[in-house]
Protein backbone atom coordinates (compact mmCIF):
# COMPACT_ATOMS: atom_id res chain seq x y z
CA UNK A 1 0.00 0.00 0.00
CA UNK A 2 1.25 3.22 -0.79
CA UNK A 3 1.60 5.38 2.52
CA UNK A 4 0.93 8.50 0.46
CA UNK A 5 -2.40 7.65 -0.05
CA UNK A 6 -4.05 8.10 3.27
CA UNK A 7 -7.75 8.56 3.46
CA UNK A 8 -9.14 10.74 5.79
CA UNK A 9 -12.21 10.39 7.24
CA UNK A 10 -14.24 13.94 7.33
CA UNK A 11 -16.59 13.02 10.74
CA UNK A 12 -13.19 11.82 12.79
CA UNK A 13 -10.99 14.01 15.03
CA UNK A 14 -7.51 15.12 14.30
CA UNK A 15 -4.85 14.02 16.61
CA UNK A 16 -1.88 15.55 14.78
CA UNK A 17 0.64 17.41 17.07
CA UNK A 18 0.22 20.82 16.46
CA UNK A 19 3.19 23.75 15.74
CA UNK A 20 3.56 26.40 17.57
CA UNK A 21 2.50 29.78 15.65
CA UNK A 22 2.41 32.36 17.97
CA UNK A 23 4.07 35.21 16.43
CA UNK A 24 2.55 38.46 16.45
CA UNK A 25 2.25 40.42 13.63
CA UNK A 26 2.96 39.80 9.81
CA UNK A 27 6.77 39.92 8.80
CA UNK A 28 7.21 42.12 6.13
CA UNK A 29 10.07 39.66 5.11
CA UNK A 30 8.91 36.79 3.13
CA UNK A 31 10.24 34.36 0.32
CA UNK A 32 7.86 34.50 -2.20
CA UNK A 33 9.46 31.11 -3.16
CA UNK A 34 8.59 28.58 -0.42
CA UNK A 35 7.28 25.09 -1.34
CA UNK A 36 3.67 24.55 -0.99
CA UNK A 37 2.18 21.17 0.80
CA UNK A 38 -0.61 19.18 -0.95
CA UNK A 39 -4.04 17.53 0.14
CA UNK A 40 -6.94 17.10 -2.42
CA UNK A 41 -10.47 17.10 -1.46
CA UNK A 42 -12.84 14.40 -3.90
CA UNK A 43 -16.15 14.04 -3.93
CA UNK A 44 -18.54 12.81 -0.99
CA UNK A 45 -15.55 14.72 1.25
CA UNK A 46 -12.56 12.16 1.07
CA UNK A 47 -9.36 14.22 1.03
CA UNK A 48 -5.97 12.02 0.01
CA UNK A 49 -2.50 13.15 -0.36
CA UNK A 50 -1.95 12.07 -3.75
CA UNK A 51 -4.54 13.22 -6.57
CA UNK A 52 -5.75 10.18 -8.19
CA UNK A 53 -8.73 10.03 -11.28
CA UNK A 54 -11.95 12.48 -10.79
CA UNK A 55 -12.20 15.55 -9.80
CA UNK A 56 -10.16 16.89 -7.00
CA UNK A 57 -10.37 20.57 -5.09
CA UNK A 58 -6.19 21.39 -4.04
CA UNK A 59 -6.01 22.40 -0.64
CA UNK A 60 -2.61 23.99 -0.50
CA UNK A 61 -0.62 25.05 2.50
CA UNK A 62 2.83 27.28 2.81
CA UNK A 63 6.23 25.50 4.11
CA UNK A 64 5.64 26.51 8.22
CA UNK A 65 2.05 25.39 8.12
CA UNK A 66 1.65 22.52 10.16
CA UNK A 67 0.19 19.32 9.28
CA UNK A 68 -2.81 19.98 11.76
CA UNK A 69 -3.20 22.66 10.61
CA UNK A 70 -3.53 21.24 6.42
CA UNK A 71 -5.35 18.56 7.60
CA UNK A 72 -8.09 20.86 9.37
CA UNK A 73 -8.53 23.58 6.72
CA UNK A 74 -8.80 20.08 4.16
CA UNK A 75 -11.76 18.80 6.67
CA UNK A 76 -13.43 21.92 6.19
CA UNK A 77 -13.34 21.73 2.94
CA UNK A 78 -14.27 18.09 2.41
CA UNK A 79 -17.51 19.05 4.90
CA UNK A 80 -18.37 21.97 2.57
CA UNK A 81 -18.22 20.20 -0.46
CA UNK A 82 -19.22 16.54 0.37
CA UNK A 83 -22.94 16.90 -0.41
CA UNK A 84 -22.97 19.75 -3.29
CA UNK A 85 -24.07 19.10 -6.60
CA UNK A 86 -21.82 17.28 -8.52
CA UNK A 87 -21.70 19.74 -11.68
CA UNK A 88 -20.76 22.49 -9.14
CA UNK A 89 -17.86 20.61 -7.44
CA UNK A 90 -16.74 19.90 -10.45
CA UNK A 91 -16.77 22.94 -11.50
CA UNK A 92 -14.61 24.25 -8.55
CA UNK A 93 -12.35 21.74 -8.91
CA UNK A 94 -11.36 23.22 -12.19
CA UNK A 95 -11.78 26.46 -11.59
CA UNK A 96 -10.09 27.06 -7.76
CA UNK A 97 -8.24 26.27 -4.73
CA UNK A 98 -7.79 26.47 -1.42
CA UNK A 99 -5.11 27.69 0.98
CA UNK A 100 -3.77 27.88 4.45
CA UNK A 101 -0.73 29.96 5.43
CA UNK A 102 0.91 31.47 8.62
CA UNK A 103 1.48 34.66 9.57
CA UNK A 104 5.26 34.88 9.07
CA UNK A 105 5.01 33.62 5.21
CA UNK A 106 1.49 35.69 4.83
CA UNK A 107 -1.31 35.71 2.53
CA UNK A 108 1.00 37.52 -0.46
CA UNK A 109 2.95 33.94 -0.13
CA UNK A 110 0.70 32.12 -2.83
CA UNK A 111 1.81 33.07 -6.17
CA UNK A 112 -1.93 34.58 -6.74
CA UNK A 113 -1.24 37.21 -4.02
CA UNK A 114 2.51 37.79 -4.76
CA UNK A 115 1.57 40.51 -7.11
CA UNK A 116 0.18 42.30 -4.44
CA UNK A 117 2.61 42.36 -1.73
CA UNK A 118 3.90 44.54 0.33
CA UNK A 119 7.34 46.57 -0.46
CA UNK A 120 9.77 49.57 1.43
CA UNK A 121 8.68 52.02 -0.83
CA UNK A 122 4.69 50.96 -0.04
CA UNK A 123 4.43 50.72 3.51
CA UNK A 124 1.88 52.34 5.35
CA UNK A 125 0.39 53.47 2.16
CA UNK A 126 -1.90 52.81 -0.55
CA UNK A 127 -1.44 56.09 -2.79
CA UNK A 128 -0.61 56.04 -6.43
CA UNK A 129 1.31 52.78 -7.46
CA UNK A 130 1.11 51.24 -3.88
CA UNK A 131 -2.55 50.76 -4.36
CA UNK A 132 -2.17 46.94 -5.88
CA UNK A 133 -1.19 46.13 -2.16
CA UNK A 134 -3.98 47.34 -0.55
CA UNK A 135 -7.79 46.28 -0.73
CA UNK A 136 -10.59 48.63 -1.56
CA UNK A 137 -11.23 49.47 1.88
CA UNK A 138 -7.45 50.73 2.64
CA UNK A 139 -6.32 47.40 4.42
CA UNK A 140 -2.69 45.66 3.00
CA UNK A 141 -3.59 42.44 1.31
CA UNK A 142 -0.19 40.72 3.18
CA UNK A 143 -2.08 41.73 6.57
CA UNK A 144 -5.11 39.82 5.44
CA UNK A 145 -6.49 36.74 7.92
CA UNK A 146 -8.44 35.61 4.38
CA UNK A 147 -8.89 36.27 1.25
CA UNK A 148 -11.20 34.74 -2.00
CA UNK A 149 -9.25 36.48 -5.37
CA UNK A 150 -7.89 35.00 -7.87
CA UNK A 151 -9.32 31.47 -7.80
CA UNK A 152 -7.83 31.14 -4.23
CA UNK A 153 -9.61 31.10 -0.95
CA UNK A 154 -6.81 31.40 1.46
CA UNK A 155 -7.02 31.58 5.21
CA UNK A 156 -4.83 31.91 8.10
CA UNK A 157 -4.02 29.03 10.18
CA UNK A 158 -4.72 30.75 13.08
CA UNK A 159 -8.51 31.36 12.74
CA UNK A 160 -8.60 27.66 11.24
CA UNK A 161 -6.60 26.64 14.51
CA UNK A 162 -8.70 28.63 16.87
CA UNK A 163 -5.22 29.13 18.13
CA UNK A 164 -5.02 31.78 20.98
CA UNK A 165 -3.24 35.01 18.66
CA UNK A 166 -6.88 34.39 16.09
CA UNK A 167 -7.53 37.75 15.20
CA UNK A 168 -11.14 36.94 15.66
CA UNK A 169 -11.00 35.01 19.01
CA UNK A 170 -12.33 31.69 17.68
CA UNK A 171 -16.03 33.70 16.81
CA UNK A 172 -15.90 33.39 13.03
CA UNK A 173 -14.82 30.66 10.66
CA UNK A 174 -13.11 33.19 7.99
CA UNK A 175 -12.33 30.37 5.90
CA UNK A 176 -16.66 29.24 5.63
CA UNK A 177 -16.48 32.92 4.44
CA UNK A 178 -13.98 33.29 2.10
CA UNK A 179 -14.98 29.81 0.60
CA UNK A 180 -18.70 30.95 0.02
CA UNK A 181 -16.77 34.06 -2.25
CA UNK A 182 -15.39 31.36 -3.96
CA UNK A 183 -17.74 29.17 -4.87
CA UNK A 184 -20.18 32.33 -5.98
CA UNK A 185 -17.60 33.86 -8.35
CA UNK A 186 -15.82 30.18 -9.65
CA UNK A 187 -18.40 27.14 -9.73
CA UNK A 188 -22.05 28.71 -10.15
CA UNK A 189 -23.93 29.08 -13.32
CA UNK A 190 -25.32 32.08 -14.06
CA UNK A 191 -28.85 31.14 -13.47
CA UNK A 192 -27.86 30.78 -9.99
CA UNK A 193 -25.86 33.88 -9.29
CA UNK A 194 -28.84 35.75 -10.89
CA UNK A 195 -31.38 34.07 -8.20
CA UNK A 196 -28.59 35.32 -5.77
CA UNK A 197 -29.13 38.72 -7.15
CA UNK A 198 -32.70 38.79 -7.15
CA UNK A 199 -32.65 37.50 -3.60
CA UNK A 200 -30.33 40.20 -2.25
CA UNK A 201 -32.19 43.05 -4.05
CA UNK A 202 -35.76 41.40 -2.37
CA UNK A 203 -33.87 41.57 1.19
CA UNK A 204 -32.72 45.00 0.39
CA UNK A 205 -36.38 46.17 -0.79
CA UNK A 206 -38.15 44.76 2.73
CA UNK A 207 -35.64 44.86 4.85
CA UNK A 208 -35.49 41.38 5.41
CA UNK A 209 -31.89 42.05 7.00
CA UNK A 210 -30.25 45.26 9.09
CA UNK A 211 -29.27 47.04 5.59
CA UNK A 212 -26.64 48.56 7.31
CA UNK A 213 -24.94 45.75 8.12
CA UNK A 214 -21.70 43.94 6.19
CA UNK A 215 -24.02 41.06 5.09
CA UNK A 216 -26.28 44.14 3.20
CA UNK A 217 -23.28 45.68 1.84
CA UNK A 218 -23.17 44.23 -1.38
CA UNK A 219 -24.62 40.84 -2.59
CA UNK A 220 -20.86 38.53 -2.25
CA UNK A 221 -21.42 39.58 1.09
CA UNK A 222 -24.68 38.63 1.42
CA UNK A 223 -24.13 35.65 0.05
CA UNK A 224 -21.16 34.61 2.03
CA UNK A 225 -22.65 35.79 5.29
CA UNK A 226 -25.60 33.55 4.73
CA UNK A 227 -23.86 30.80 4.39
CA UNK A 228 -21.40 31.36 7.53
CA UNK A 229 -24.71 31.49 9.29
CA UNK A 230 -26.43 28.61 7.80
CA UNK A 231 -24.02 26.30 8.92
CA UNK A 232 -24.01 28.64 12.51
CA UNK A 233 -20.08 29.33 12.60
CA UNK A 234 -21.14 33.24 12.64
CA UNK A 235 -20.87 34.65 15.87
CA UNK A 236 -19.82 38.12 15.02
CA UNK A 237 -24.06 39.80 15.06
CA UNK A 238 -22.16 43.55 13.76
CA UNK A 239 -21.30 41.40 10.72
CA UNK A 240 -24.61 39.03 9.56
CA UNK A 241 -27.09 41.68 9.98
CA UNK A 242 -29.19 39.35 11.85
CA UNK A 243 -29.21 36.18 9.90
CA UNK A 244 -27.23 34.52 12.70
CA UNK A 245 -29.57 35.82 15.48
CA UNK A 246 -32.69 33.63 15.58
CA UNK A 247 -34.97 36.75 16.48
CA UNK A 248 -33.62 36.45 20.16
CA UNK A 249 -30.03 35.92 20.25
CA UNK A 250 -27.30 34.00 18.36
CA UNK A 251 -28.89 30.66 17.38
CA UNK A 252 -28.08 27.56 19.07
CA UNK A 253 -26.88 25.38 16.33
CA UNK A 254 -26.67 24.41 12.92
CA UNK A 255 -30.15 23.16 12.88
CA UNK A 256 -31.61 26.31 14.15
CA UNK A 257 -29.48 28.25 12.09
CA UNK A 258 -31.22 27.05 9.15
CA UNK A 259 -34.66 27.20 9.86
CA UNK A 260 -34.48 30.93 10.88
CA UNK A 261 -32.66 31.63 7.56
CA UNK A 262 -35.95 29.62 5.79
CA UNK A 263 -38.01 31.90 7.84
CA UNK A 264 -36.87 35.03 7.46
CA UNK A 265 -35.06 34.76 3.63
CA UNK A 266 -36.79 31.59 1.72
CA UNK A 267 -34.94 32.43 -1.74
CA UNK A 268 -31.99 32.66 -0.29
CA UNK A 269 -32.38 29.51 1.69
CA UNK A 270 -33.21 27.56 -0.97
CA UNK A 271 -30.19 29.05 -3.08
CA UNK A 272 -27.93 27.93 -0.47
CA UNK A 273 -29.77 23.93 -0.03
CA UNK A 274 -29.12 23.87 -3.25
CA UNK A 275 -25.61 24.97 -3.84
CA UNK A 276 -24.18 23.17 -0.29
CA UNK A 277 -26.51 20.58 0.07
CA UNK A 278 -28.27 19.61 -3.27
CA UNK A 279 -31.70 19.91 -1.77
CA UNK A 280 -30.97 17.82 0.96
CA UNK A 281 -31.73 19.60 4.07
CA UNK A 282 -30.90 16.80 6.52
CA UNK A 283 -27.07 16.61 6.01
CA UNK A 284 -25.35 18.75 8.48
CA UNK A 285 -22.01 19.95 8.30
CA UNK A 286 -21.04 19.87 11.87
CA UNK A 287 -18.38 22.80 11.65
CA UNK A 288 -18.71 25.00 13.93
CA UNK A 289 -16.45 28.06 14.73
CA UNK A 290 -13.88 25.88 15.97
CA UNK A 291 -13.62 22.41 13.89
CA UNK A 292 -12.32 18.74 15.63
Amino acid sequence: MNLFLVLLSITGTLNIAVSDTNTKRLSSKRNYNLPLKYLYVGEMGIIQRRKSSGYWLTVEATANVSDHAHQRTALITARLTKHMPVSIFHTLCVNAKVGVFTRVEGLTSFLEYSHQRDTPQCRETCAGTCSRTCTSDGRKVSQLVGASGHGLAAILDDNVMCSDTDPYHGQSNILVHEFAHTVHKRALPYSIRSQITQAFQSAKQNCTWDIYSYAMSNEMEYFAEAVSSFFNVERLQSAAGGMNTCGRGLCQNETESREYIKQKDPKLYHIINYVYLNNNDTKLANLGNCVT
